[in-house]
């Protein structure tokens, strides 16, 4: 059942490239392609991608200046730009249609951050700076406009869970710029101080859901399987208490039964016994009788009643002792 709801889970949008392997970036002005032509855009695109790329930034602020980023090349020719630009010292794109207002330094834009560095008491500046084992993802969107510069939107360590949207992460996060996006390369560069960025987990895909992380407990078809199990848990439960309830009816039902059955057999005793000793006592009251001249006989015959009345007498006493529930302790032998 598992594999047939797995098996019918929609289909997604399209991975068109990934790599998630890490790789160390130190000392490549130029850089090398990692993309080995799977996807290509030029200025006649006119759809939307959307990259993403996550990094840890050996060359930190105390090594600056330093560039290192993600690239994007047509040909030879530089495009597209994002990580840490040559005069940003904080996470920015370069190569950009417009400027950023923080530094003003053309063709350089500082990315906004949830994580902004602080300037004074109580202020705040608009980027973050780049820091060692502060691992930052980073997704854009590129909407290409033929014949023009591209529509770029970037987020800085954006909201990857499941429900996560490029429509819904925090302002605080997004980025919007214009820019030459066409590429038929990615290169990853760094120059400059430092031991350089650590880059993984790439990918290049045609919607933001592809990034999104949906873990296994989130989807519908385990909430469907969780719940299926708890109603056969909750059935075997019940069932189980049934049987057991069950159970203790019928030992209750035995030992009525049981009970019944030595009920029976005390009264067949004392109709046995009883009616033997009262049979005997008629039948000496009747020889008392036919010797009532005789005063030695009638002795006799007066002495063997009393003793029939008092066996009968104790007799009855030992089945009322065995039938009473307070006679099974060890007080009721004393």
């Amino acid at each position: 059942m598992l594999a047939a709801l797995v098996a019918s889970l929609p289909a997604r949008a399209t991975v068109l490239w990934s790599d998630r392997e890490p790789r160390v970036i130190h000392e490549t002005p130029m850089g090398e392609d990692i993309l080995g032509g799977a996807v290509k855009r030029d200025d006649t695109a006119s759809d939307a991608l959307y990259f993403k790329f996550r990094v840890d930034a050996l060359s930190d602020v105390a090594s600056e200046p330093y560039y290192a980023g993600f690239e994007l090349f047509e040909s030879d020719e530089y495009r597209l730009a994002v990580g840490n630009a040559p005069e940003a010292w904080g996470y920015s794109a370069w190569y950009t249609s417009e400027t950023g207002t923080s530094k003003g330094v053309a063709g350089e834009f500082d990315l906004k951050s949830a994580h902004p560095e602080a300037s004074g008491l109580g202020l705040f500046k608009q980027y973050e700076l780049p820091r060692h084992d502060h691992q930052r993802t980073i997704v854009f969107k590129v909407q290409y406009l033929p014949g023009g510069d591209d529509l770029v939107t970037v987020w800085l360590d954006p909201k990857l869970s499941r429900g996560s949207t490029d429509e819904n992460q925090a302002e605080i996060l997004t980025t919007k710029f214009k820019a030459n996006a066409s590429f038929n390369q990615i290169r990853l560069r760094h120059g400059g101080g430092g031991n350089g960025w650590i880059f993984s987990d790439m990918a290049v895909a045609t919607s933001f859901s592809d990034f999104v992380v949906v873990r296994f407990w989130q989807t519908w078809w385990f909430a469907t399987v969780s719940a299926f199990t708890l109603l056969a848990a909750v059935a075997i439960g019940v069932r189980v208490v049934e049987r057991r309830r069950f159970q203790r009816r019928l030992q209750l039902a035995e030992q009525e039964r049981a009970l019944e059955r030595e009920r029976s057999r005390i009264a067949q005793d004392l109709h046995d016994d009883l009616g033997s000793s009262l049979a005997r006592i008629t039948l000496l009251s009747g020889l008392a009788r036919a010797d009532a001249r005789q005063p030695a006989q009638l002795e006799g015959h007066m002495r063997k009643i009393a003793e029939s009345a008092n066996e009968t007498v104790r007799a009855l006493e030992e089945i009322v002792w065995a039938v009473r529930p307070g006679s099974d302790t060890l007080q009721s032998l004393v």
